[in-house]
C-alpha cells in the first residue's frame, strides 16, 4: 500500500481529478451473441446510450454507473474501464501512455496480468505490451513507489490491451471472477448452462414475472433461479466481491450504499409461479441447494417429474399461459444427431399437446432439429427469434417462440 501521507494526499487528489469527477469510458463484455441483450439492460438501468462493439458493449458513466453495472447486469461477464484510446501509431501510443497517471489506477506492488489482443501482428502486440510495462514501472519509480509486478498469467485479465486497425485501447478490469459466477451454483450437473446465458434466454423471451414460468428439465436449477431473481428484482452481484474493491479509486461508502439500495428494492415475494422439474431426483436436490444459496428456494416449486408423461397440475395454481424455458440434453449429451432429433420431436409434441398459447425458450446446439418438426397435427411452433451465442467455445442457439393452435 501507499507509504507516506504526502503521497496519499497527492494520489487522492489525482483520483478526484481523473476518476471521481469525470464520466468514464466503460465496456461490458459478454459471451458472444449476448451483446444486444446486454445493451438493452444498460439502457434500462439509465446507463445508455449503449454502443455494441465486436467484443462487448460500451457506455459512459461516472463511477457509480460502473458500480451499478457490476452489481446489476445479468448478461455481462466483465465490466472494464478504458484507460487509453489512441489512433494507431507506436509513437502516438507511447506518448499517450506516458501521460497516464498510473498510480490512480494501480496499487504499488500490485500483481498485474496484462493480456494483449493484436490485429496488427504478434510483434506489434508484444512491443506495445512491453512498452506499457516499462512506462508503468518507470512512473511508480519516479514517485518513489514500489512498481506493480506484471506476470504472464494467461487466465488473468487485470489489464487488456487491444490493437485494432482503427484504435489501440487499454482496459482495466473491474470485475475479478467472471460475473456469471454469482456464488450460488456450487453444485452442477453435466453441461451446465452459465447463469449469464440463462438470464439471456429469459430476457430474449421477454419473461413476464406476472405469468408462470416452467422449466421441465431444470438440471442444477439455473434457469428457474435466474427467473426468480428477475421476478424479485434481485441484483445478481450484491453477494459477491469485485476487483474494483481493491483499486486506488474505489469509493467504499458509495459502493456499499448502492448494494444496500439495490437490496432494499427487492420484492419480498413473486407475483406468479415458478416451477422446476427434472426426471432425476439427484438433479432436483442439487437445484434446491443452489436455490437456497441464491435466496430463491421459497420462490420456486421443485418436483421430480417426467415432462413427457405429466402436464402441469392446475391444483398447484397454474392458471393461464406463461413461459416454458429449458436447456434439454441435446447433441452429444444424448448420443448424437439421431437421438437429438427424436428428443426434439418428443419435446415439440409435448409442447403442442399440453402448452398451446405458451411461449417457449429453448437452448440447443441443434436448432435445425426443432425447425424440422415445428408443425404437426393441430399445433404449430412459431419461431420468433433464434439467437446464436457461444459458451466457452461451444456454439448454442437460444430459440424463442410461441405454441399456436391451428
Amino acid at each position: 500500500m501507499i507509504n507516506t501521507s504526502t503521497t496519499v494526499v497527492n494520489i487522492r487528489r489525482r483520483v478526484k481529478k481523473h476518476i471521481w469527477s469525470k464520466k468514464l469510458s466503460l465496456v461490458a463484455s459478454t459471451e458472444p451473441g449476448l451483446e444486444s441483450i446486454c445493451a438493452k439492460e444498460l439502457d434500462s438501468m439509465g446507463l445508455g446510450p449503449a454502443v455494441i462493439l465486436e467484443y462487448g458493449v460500451s457506455f459512459a458513466s461516472k463511477l457509480d454507473g460502473a458500480y451499478k453495472a457490476l452489481l446489476g447486469l445479468r448478461t455481462a461477464e466483465r465490466v472494464s474501464l478504458e484507460i487509453l484510446s489512441v489512433k494507431p501509431g507506436f509513437e502516438r501510443f507511447r506518448r499517450a501512455a506516458r501521460r497516464v497517471p498510473w498510480e490512480v489506477y494501480l496499487n504499488q506492488g500490485q500483481r498485474v496480468s496484462l493480456i494483449t489482443f493484436s490485429g496488427m501482428g504478434k510483434g506489434a502486440g508484444a512491443r506495445a505490451g512491453d512498452t506499457i510495462q516499462r512506462i508503468v514501472c518507470s512512473r511508480f519509480e519516479h514517485l518513489e513507489l514500489e512498481p506493480p509486478a506484471f506476470n504472464e498469467n494467461k487466465h488473468g485479465k487485470d489489464m487488456v490491451l487491444r490493437l485494432d486497425k482503427d484504435l489501440t485501447r487499454l482496459f482495466l478490469d473491474l470485475t475479478g471472477n467472471p460475473m456469471h459466477k454469482r456464488g450460488y451454483r456450487l453444485a452442477t450437473g453435466p453441461a451446465p448452462l452459465r447463469e449469464t446465458i440463462a438470464a439471456g434466454l429469459l430476457l430474449l423471451c421477454e419473461y413476464n414475472k406476472e405469468k408462470p414460468l416452467f422449466d421441465p428439465m431444470c438440471g442444477s436449477g439455473t434457469v428457474a433461479i435466474e427467473a426468480a431473481m428477475i421476478a424479485r428484482n434481485k441484483a445478481p452481484g450484491v453477494k459477491r466481491n469485485f476487483a474494483v474493491e481493491q483499486l486506488p479509486f474505489h469509493r467504499k461508502k458509495m459502493f456499499e450504499n448502492l448494494k444496500f439500495s439495490m437490496s432494499r428494492s427487492e420484492s419480498k415475494q413473486i407475483s406468479a409461479l415458478i416451477l422446476a422439474n427434472d426426471i432425476k431426483a439427484g438433479s432436483v436436490e442439487v437445484a434446491k441447494a443452489n436455490a437456497k444459496r441464491a435466496g430463491t428456494l421459497e420462490d420456486i416449486i421443485f418436483a421430480r417429474a417426467d415432462f413427457f408423461k405429466n402436464k402441469l397440475r392446475k391444483d398447484i395454481g397454474v392458471t393461464g399461459a406463461g413461459l416454458l424455458a429449458m436447456n434439454p440434453p441435446l447433441g452429444k449429451r444424448i448420443g448424437g444427431r439421431p437421438a437429438a432429433s427424436a428428443l426434439a420431436e418428443d419435446i415439440t409434441g409435448a409442447l403442442g399437446k399440453y402448452y398451446k398459447g405458451w411461449k417457449f425458450g429453448i437452448v440447443t446446439t441443434n436448432p435445425e432439429v426443432f425447425k424440422a418438426v415445428n408443425s404437426k397435427g393441430n399445433y404449430e411452433l412459431k419461431l420468433i427469434k433464434d439467437l446464436p451465442v457461444i459458451q466457452g467455445g461451444l456454439g448454442l442457439h437460444l430459440m424463442y417462440g410461441k405454441v399456436l393452435s391451428r
